[in-house]
């Protein structure tokens, strides 16, 4: 609820990292030049998850790539979430560049990421829910493989936390897919390409989660 959610710590927020040992070795990855824009859009959220969100974000990214903010406030309802008004001006004092738009009206999560695209300046895109919480790391085998090849879509694992009551969180880190019926679904993935999640190799999938890509 939205109590519990408003007493977690903003920044620096101890959870688990579930990055499979393979992949935890930065240095692996070559040191990359791309300035990133990083989009995020939000209607009727809870200002405490934005927030969370934003400063994991400027966190994680390294200061040379990181590039700029792009926060769509998609026509929430300000009379009921109030504290959403709060957003811009929190967003000022920032010592990074943070551009926001709100629309009046709801245009839609599709349309309003369209329009933060539009007016992105950076080398790459990276596009967020509202709620979500990034850690140091996650951005560098994302921006090595969008180096090899400018109009290649990259995802990373997400990691889910199960209820309010628990602290367990659980790694998703298989392919997605949509069936003949129409819903989002996850598929387990053994082969000879992925033998396991450990493997810091990236694989291609069939479709991808539209929270974090």
């Amino acid at each position: 609820n939205e109590s519990y959610l408003d007493s977690l710590p903003l920044v620096h927020r101890n959870i688990s990292d579930l990055t499979p040992p393979a992949c935890k070795d930065i240095a692996m990855y070559p040191s990359s030049p791309a300035r990133v824009s990083v989009i995020i859009v939000f209607h009727n959220e809870i200002l405490s998850l934005v927030l969370r969100t934003v400063y994991s974000v400027i966190g994680a990214i390294p200061p040379h790539n990181f590039h700029e903010m792009i926060l769509i406030d998609d026509g929430s309802d300000l009379m009921e979430y109030t504290d959403l008004q709060k957003v811009e001006q929190i967003t000022e004092s920032f010592t990074v560049q943070v551009k926001y738009h709100r629309f009046e009206e709801n245009k839609g999560l599709i349309a309003s990421r369209r329009f933060a695209c539009e007016s992105a300046t950076g080398d790459v895109v990276l596009v967020l829910d509202s709620h979500m919480e990034v850690k140091s790391g996650f951005i560098e085998p994302l921006l090595a493989i969008t180096d090899q090849s400018y109009n290649t879509i990259a995802a990373p694992i997400i990691h889910f936390v199960e209820n309010k009551e628990s602290t367990k969180v659980w790694a998703m880190g298989y392919p997605c897919y949509l069936g003949f019926d129409r819903y989002f679904k996850w598929l387990s993935v053994c082969n000879k390409t992925v033998t396991s999640q450990g493997d810091p190799r990236p694989f291609p999938v069939p479709l991808i989660s539209g929270g974090a890509f």
